[in-house]
């Protein structure tokens, strides 16, 4: 029923043409510059942020393997003391994958690549769902579609391609709805579900994670709306998904431990003193009202979703549509006598309440406290960003959308019709760089570091962390240079949360105070500072590093001010530790270096 038979008897499986058609989307909303310069443009928002840790992370799990490294901990970020990757948003299982990729073309042309698929593949994985559950092929493909591009997807494209990568999710769920309906034997369904979370692990553990909290929470609903005769099956059902579990934890397990035990993940937030959830939750009308992001009403309601999440597009995906909203109340009123029916409005229900995080809430105006407010000091939801739940909302629409197109009634084109305008309220901006930019080429001081740059201590590139590419800069050169600080995570590493010169730098270009500025040169043991060619950034960063003595030297576009001594050929430097510094100045210890 989902396959089309063409010329010559050959029957073209569904899935195929949903293929075609998925990826025919994404290169036209999404990723045609990316397609075509796909070595030197980003499928991203901006060169800077997050995405250049994402190419980083592409090259280091491969480098780290072929080398005999510890690929969980490495020095080669925040030099000496190193950095915990196993904590981070690192997609290992994704850098895996594409090892081949990135050895042959680079890790920006890995990156592009699994953005370019992230839509295509969870629009796939949702058609697969839609098709189990309705067996009709048009009805699936909307579903898909309604999945893979939504709000969230195309949001956190942008930026976080940990939690854009979202094929699993769908998959996790046909298994176990394969498994219920014992198309699967008990022993396959384990080993499967085990292989696919293992796998969603070593994508996010972050959605992993909410995969777990509402997937309890949905075999708990399950049990309450199944019969009598189904209830004792559930249980058996939720057994078994434990079974496949525990077998999953034992797979990633070395990850795990670096993760949980080494890193306190589950604790993450409190370590470094933030409550995501007070940070990122759903604004109340961001289900009704889309953001600048999106290209049918995204300006012209700019005022009211500019209050989102403070302004942040990239965590306000939780956009469906009029259409799909009027869709969804179609088939509650039709369909609500059907177990299935109350099963996904009372998960829709649940999710969106703890999208809301802990207060319901437009911009800063609160109007009730919500259950998440009872959870978020608690371990691990200390570090959830709840609006980012907005994922299985949409593909809780996109099942129901594809199961009201898939229902006999007297007028379906209709329905058809608000299935295309809710198309249509998903397509993203066009104007901007939002799905495109392009990174700036690797300076020839670090591309040639083992030239320029001492063999022993570390580099403070400027712009530092965030606010500029030497993740990025640091994979293409082949990890020649170690960094002395670096972009790992949206906060800093909590070893390095009290160092007074990281944080200013987290949240400043400039440079930081010269006590400050001192005390990171020395506990990072920084050889070579390397200021980049923007005329004020190198106004501001010269006056504060003369003030240690040191003379930059031009190389390239960079200025390189060398704090142990020109290297030598060989690219040594002659002293490993920092030398003797001037006497801290009182007025500079208080205020940072201005330019003139």
């Amino acid at each position: 029923m989902l396959s089309r038979r063409v010329r010559g008897g050959r029957s073209i499986p569904g899935w195929a043409w949903a293929l075609v058609i998925y990826a025919v989307a994404a290169a036209t909303l999404v990723g045609r510059q990316a397609i075509a310069d796909p070595a030197h443009e980003c499928l991203c928002l901006g060169p800077n942020g997050d995405p250049p840790f994402f190419m980083w992370a592409l090259k280091w799990w491969p480098y780290a393997v072929s080398h005999h490294l510890n690929p969980f901990y490495t020095d080669l970020v925040w030099y000496p003391g190193g950095a915990n990757i196993a904590t981070t948003t690192g997609i290992p299982g994704v850098a895996i994958v594409l090892w081949p990729v990135t050895s042959l073309f680079g890790p920006l042309v890995s990156y592009n690549l699994a953005a370019f698929l992230s839509p295509v593949l969870a629009s796939l994985a949702a058609y697969a769902l839609c098709g189990h559950v309705t067996s009709r092929r048009w009805p699936s493909v909307v579903g898909g579609f309604l999945f893979g591009f939504s709000s969230y997807e195309l949001a956190q494209l942008t930026s976080h391609l940990q939690v854009a990568l979202v094929f699993l999710v769908p998959v996790i769920v046909l298994v176990i709805l394969r498994r219920h309906e014992r198309v699967s034997s008990r022993g396959r369904f384990v080993l499967t579900l085990a292989t696919v979370l293992a796998g969603q692990v070593l994508i996010s553990t972050e959605v992993t994670f909410d995969i777990v909290l509402l997937g309890g929470i949905g075999l708990l609903v399950w049990w309450c709306v199944a019969g009598r005769a189904d209830r004792r099956g559930v249980v058996a059902l939720t057994g078994e998904i434990a079974a496949a579990g525990l077998l999953a934890v034992a797979v990633v397990s070395p990850y795990l431990y670096w993760a949980v035990i080494e890193g306190n993940i589950a604790n993450y937030g409190q370590v470094v003193g933030t409550i995501f959830a007070e940070r990122y939750r759903l604004d109340l009308l961001n289900l009704f009202v889309p953001t600048h992001l999106t290209w049918l009403g995204g300006q012209a309601f700019f005022g009211i979703s500019s209050r989102y999440d403070g302004g942040n597009p990239v965590e306000a995906g939780g956009y469906l549509g009029i259409p799909v909203l009027l869709l969804l109340v179609g088939f509650a009123r039709a369909t609500w006598r059907a177990r299935s029916t109350r099963f996904l409005l009372v998960m829709s229900a649940v999710t969106v309440i703890l999208a809301f995080g802990p207060r319901l809430s437009h911009g800063s105006q609160t109007f009730v406290r919500l259950p998440w407010i009872l959870v978020e000091n608690a371990p691990a939801f200390r570090a959830i960003l709840p609006t980012r739940l907005v994922l299985f909302l949409g593909l809780i629409a996109a099942v129901a959308v594809a199961l009201e197109l898939s229902r006999t009634r007297r007028r379906p084109w209709l329905a058809w019709v608000l299935v295309l305008a809710g198309v249509v309220a998903l397509v993203p901006s066009q104007s901007g760089p939002l799905w495109h930019s392009r990174p700036p080429g690797i300076p020839l001081v670090l591309a040639k570091a083992t030239t320029y740059l001492p063999a022993l201590g570390s580099v403070l590139m400027v712009p530092v962390g965030q606010f500029g590419s030497s993740m990025y800069w640091q994979a293409e050169a082949g990890f020649d240079f170690r960094l002395a600080n670096g972009r790992v995570a949206l906060v800093l590493p909590p070893e390095y949360g009290t160092e007074k010169a990281s944080l200013f730098m987290a949240n400043d270009v400039g440079p930081p105070p010269h006590a400050w500025l001192r005390d990171f040169l020395t506990a990072h043991q920084v050889t070579a500072v390397v200021v980049g060619p923007d005329p004020l950034l190198r106004r501001r960063w010269d006056t504060a590093l003369r003030l240690f003595g040191l003379q930059p030297a031009q190389i390239g576009e960079e200025a390189v001010y060398y704090v142990c001594g020109i290297p030598t050929a060989a690219g040594s430097c002659e002293h490993l530790t920092v030398p003797a510094l001037p006497p801290v100045n009182a007025l500079l210890l208080s205020t940072p270096v201005a330019g003139p």
